[in-house]
């Protein structure tokens, strides 16, 4: 008993001989620009080599057809294809459960996307935005990620970014 008296006083201190004062204004304020370079080439040097394809991904935590679908478009990214001719983008829908956390962070991308789709279920599968899978068959999104790689691409984008600028005190 008289241990916890002891730490009970000793936390008690501690608490009341703390003083905090946070600063009102930060001293140090970045500023700067962001520069991004976009260059679009549409010469005849584009080729096969250098296309990739858009899986966009619309699923919903409580949806369990949808861990079938993530499965799937992640060993497809990873494994099969790689980063560098498969890039995944995942939209959270509000369909099966509206309280999906992932949609509720980012409702207003997430609602242009799915009305943009005319998305009515989840899992939906779509590549370079024109051809939709059926989600949870492994083959249909497979073929579809071929047929748009076989595609050669009209135009090459090319992005780069860097941060121009100082630290500046104040």
């Amino acid at each position: 008993m008289i241990y916890k008296l002891f730490y009970l006083a000793i936390l008690t201190l501690l608490i009341v001989s703390c003083n905090t004062n946070p600063p009102t204004s930060p001293d140090i304020t970045p500023t700067g620009n962001i520069v991004l370079n976009l260059k679009v080439d549409n010469t005849a040097a584009v080729t096969l080599a250098s296309k990739v394809v858009l899986i966009e991904d619309f699923a919903n935590v409580s949806c369990n057809p949808c861990v079938i679908s993530n499965k799937i478009v992640e060993s497809l990214t990873e494994v099969t294809y790689g980063r560098s001719k498969l890039v995944a983008v995942k939209f959270p829908t509000y369909f099966p459960a509206p309280n999906d956390p992932f949609y509720l962070a980012a409702k207003e991308i997430c609602d242009a996307r799915i009305s943009y789709y005319n998305v009515f279920f989840a899992p939906t599968t779509v590549v370079d935005g024109i051809i939709k899978p059926t989600s949870t068959d492994s083959n249909s999104v497979k073929a579809a990620v071929d047929t748009r790689l076989a595609v050669t691409p009209r135009f090459n984008v090319k992005v780069s970014a860097n941060l121009e600028g100082d630290i500046q005190l104040m």
